[in-house]
C-alpha cells in the first residue's frame, strides 16, 4: 500500500510528509493484535484438534475390544449350542422328550446370543472404521482390522451355533415322533 503511494508522488519529500508516524504504529498494533489473535486460535484449535485425536483413538480402542469381547461371546455361545444339541441328540435316542426340547430350545437360544454377539461385533467394526476414515494412523488401522476379523469370527460361531440349534430341534421333533408313534401303538393294543 505505501509503494501504491510512493507511485502517486513524484517528490520523495511529499512521500514523507504523506506518512504519519501515529498512523504507521497504529497500524502496525493492529496488526500485532491481529496476528495474536490467530496465534491464539491456532493454540485453541490445535488443542481440540489434539482432544479429537485422542477421542477417536479411544475410540477405535474400545470398538476393537468391544468387538473381540463380541467374537468371545459368540464363541461361547456356539460351544453351549454344541453341548446343547448333543444333550438333544442323546435325549432324543433315549425317548427322554422333555429333555430333548430343552436343550433344543438352549441351542436356539445360544444361537440367538452367538447371533447378537455377531451383530455386535459388526456394530464395533463399523465403529473401528468410522474411526479410521477419521484418522488414518497405524494403531486405527490396526484396530480396526482386528475389529473386522473379530466380525468374521462371531458370524461364523453364528452361523454354526444356528446349525446346531436346527440340529437340536431336529433330535427332539424325532423324540417327539418316536414317543407319540410308541403311544399309538400301545393304543391299538
Amino acid at each position: 500500500m505505501v509503494y501504491g503511494m510512493i507511485a502517486l508522488f513524484t517528490d520523495p519529500s511529499q512521500v514523507l510528509e504523506s506518512l504519519d508516524i501515529k498512523d504507521i504504529s497504529a497500524k502496525i498494533t493492529a496488526l500485532e493484535l491481529e496476528v495474536a489473535n490467530l496465534r491464539q486460535g491456532y493454540v485453541i484449535s490445535n488443542s481440540r484438534y489434539t482432544e479429537a485425536l485422542s477421542s477417536l483413538h479411544a475410540l477405535t480402542t474400545y470398538a476393537s475390544d468391544a468387538a473381540k469381547r463380541a467374537a468371545k461371546a459368540a464363541d461361547l455361545a456356539l460351544q453351549a449350542a454344541q453341548q446343547s444339541a448333543l444333550a438333544a441328540r442323546e435325549s432324543a435316542s433315549q425317548f427322554v422328550v422333555s429333555a430333548a426340547l430343552a436343550a433344543a430350545q438352549s441351542a436356539t437360544h445360544c444361537a440367538q446370543a452367538a447371533t447378537e454377539a455377531a451383530a455386535s461385533a459388526s456394530s464395533a467394526a463399523a465403529a473401528a472404521a468410522e474411526a479410521v476414515r477419521h484418522q488414518a494412523d497405524d494403531t486405527a488401522l490396526r484396530a480396526s482390522a482386528e475389529a473386522a476379523e473379530a466380525t468374521r469370527i462371531a458370524t461364523l460361531a453364528a452361523a454354526e451355533a444356528t446349525r446346531l440349534s436346527l440340529q437340536a430341534q431336529e433330535a427332539a421333533q424325532e423324540a417327539k415322533d418316536k414317543v407319540a408313534n410308541m403311544h399309538d401303538r400301545l393304543d391299538k393294543l
